[in-house]
């Protein structure tokens, strides 16, 4: 059927509807779409402020076990096109047994996952469970693959031998909730994976908010990095070279360095702050050297000697990958000295923005 009539919820149109198209009503009413964008399914996820967040963690005397606590979880279901959201809910903590370790040299990953069984599409249970998915030993090893109607919360490593898990062999894999058009928390390594326009995103671990356009995320406009601000020299700084050299400021190279969260955004520069020319004409060009590779910034030119002039200016720069990214303050001159004191004071910035 191409659409549902009756439609849900119609006061005399009595049992109608089957559990399929009320998981699928229920769904809709929350953020993010499922593994596959074609399907009517939303993307499962725990609900953030319910219980402990179904968060695993090592036993409270370490062994061969993990805890999960408790909370409520929606998963997406993954047999049908249509099978819609399953609500699961775990009211106290579950522990759960983690298999033998394996021998010397090999090591394993296991998986820790809330699990949906339903007899209208495969087997003979009707289930929710917690459970552990073993993984495959080897020297590298890979995670397996997670059950059908099911979902990740977190990965347990097994290295050769042990004999206990603790906190530094889990690794949170879980995806978080919101209800529709709010902003879906997730950490930088969770973000959903399949994107519509003007969803939105919270990072927790580096508390920033971010938006997609259904192909690129984009940040929020905000202050990355601001260093160097109002550097005031205490020495007379002279700057005779016609390619570009660092700008030192008492001899001390100005740089900034942080990591850009998304190829998609640009870097805005700015420069502002002064000096003057020995002799005229003289063009003085502050470029930003960015990972090994020279920008202009501003360029201005010197028309009398020993003119005292103000510099400013903002430049933005698109093409720069994610990643590590630092930006050192270069300068150069088609003729003549430029020179900076200590009546000369400068800010250099950088900004990752959209």
């Amino acid at each position: 059927m191409a659409f549902d009539t009756p439609p849900g919820y119609l006061q005399n149109a009595g049992a109608v509807h089957t559990a399929e198209q009320m998981r699928t009503f229920m769904g809709g009413l929350l953020n993010g779409l499922g593994a596959v964008a074609s399907t009517t399914r939303t993307r499962g996820a725990v609900v953030p402020q319910l219980g402990t967040a179904l968060v695993v963690t090592q036993n409270g005397t370490p062994n061969m076990s993990v805890n999960v606590g408790s909370g409520v979880a929606y998963i997406e279901g993954t047999e049908g096109a249509q099978q819609g959201m399953y609500a699961f809910r775990a009211g106290t903590v579950t522990n759960l047994t983690i298999s033998s370790a394996p021998g010397a040299g090999l090591n394993r990953i296991d998986l820790i996952v809330a699990k949906v069984q339903d007899t209208q599409y495969s087997g003979a249970t009707d289930a929710a469970s917690l459970v552990v998915v073993t993984g495959t030993a080897a020297s590298s090893p890979s995670a397996p693959a997670a059950p059908n109607n099911s979902l990740v919360l977190a990965q347990v490593f097994v290295g050769a031998l042990v004999t206990s898990i603790v906190t530094g062999n889990i690794t949170d894999k879980r995806f978080f909730m919101a209800a529709a058009g709010a902003n879906t928390p997730c950490t930088t390594l969770t973000r959903p994976t399949v994107l519509y326009d003007g969803l939105g995103i919270f990072e927790y671990d580096s508390n920033l908010y971010s938006w997609t356009d259904g192909a690129n995320w984009f940040p929020q406009s905000q202050w990355v990095q601001g260093q160097n601000l109002w550097v005031l020299p205490t020495t007379v700084n002279n700057f005779t070279s016609t390619s570009y050299v660092n700008f030192t400021l008492n001899a001390v190279a100005q740089t900034i360095s942080f990591t850009k969260r998304y190829a998609s955004t640009r870097l805005r520069i700015q420069y502002m702050g002064s000096g003057f020319a020995s002799a005229q004409p003289t063009t003085i060009t502050i470029g930003a050297n960015i990972n090994s590779t020279d920008f202009d910034v501003c360029k201005y030119n010197y028309n009398s000697a020993n003119s005292h002039l103000s510099l400013g200016s903002v430049r933005f720069i698109s093409g720069i990958a994610a990643g590590a990214v630092t930006i050192t303050a270069r300068v150069k001159v088609s003729a003549n000295t430029w020179t900076t004191d200590n009546n000369d004071t400068f800010t250099f910035i950088a900004e990752e923005v959209q």
